[in-house]
């Protein structure tokens, strides 16, 4: 079932400023040349771990429900932009673990894939409530690039890198399957009154 989402009243009067809130987040309805697609909140043992987005360029649904793969979302010829809001404190040596960790389950951790997985980990950083992850693919590039708070830390030029690094959320054995399902589906807008 695709995630229902709630324009949000003040922003929804500014047509320059349109956006969505997933959680306790506003994501813009776009980012650069890309279009806002699936969102998530995550909650864990009540705990509001984080806010979601991924961005892409348009492309066209799979199914009636207008969902697209985890295959379309990993294919290094599409531009894409996975979003992350913390909304608390995670130190960089869990996103270290997790990456390789679901890289190595979901069969991407090939000698073309290493030395690039093991520099792009020394890009992570402790994250605190309100810091912001972005990690892009620009398939013209056939670069990803994580930001933190909008600044770049770092980026890598290869494509079997792209697939893996976006199957730690997209893989067949993604970090959370649900939040895998909401992000491939896509987010139905409810206008406030």
């Amino acid at each position: 079932m695709p995630l229902e989402m709630t324009l949000s009243p003040f922003l929804k009067s500014n047509a320059d400023s349109v956006s969505l809130k997933v959680g306790q987040t506003n994501f813009q309805l776009q980012r650069t040349n890309l279009h806002l697609f699936g969102g998530f909140h995550l909650r864990y043992l009540g705990f509001k771990i984080c806010d979601c987005a991924l961005y892409m360029k348009k492309v066209p649904s799979e199914s009636s429900s207008g969902t697209i793969s985890s295959n379309t979302v990993m294919d290094p010829e599409v531009s894409k932009e996975l979003v992350i809001r913390y909304l608390q404190y995670i130190p960089r040596t869990a996103f270290q673990y997790q990456t390789r960790d679901s890289i190595t389950r979901n069969g991407f951790l090939q000698e073309n894939v290493e030395g690039h997985l093991n520099t792009f980990s020394q890009y992570y950083a402790d994250v605190n409530h309100n810091d912001e992850f972005s990690l892009s693919y620009d398939a013209e590039e056939a670069t990803s690039s994580l930001r933190l708070n909008g600044k770049l830390l770092g980026s890598i030029r290869s494509k079997p890198f792209s697939r893996a690094i976006f199957s730690v959320w997209f893989g067949e054995f993604p970090f959370m399957d649900t939040m895998k399902n909401a992000l491939l589906s896509p987010i139905r807008s409810t206008h406030s009154k």
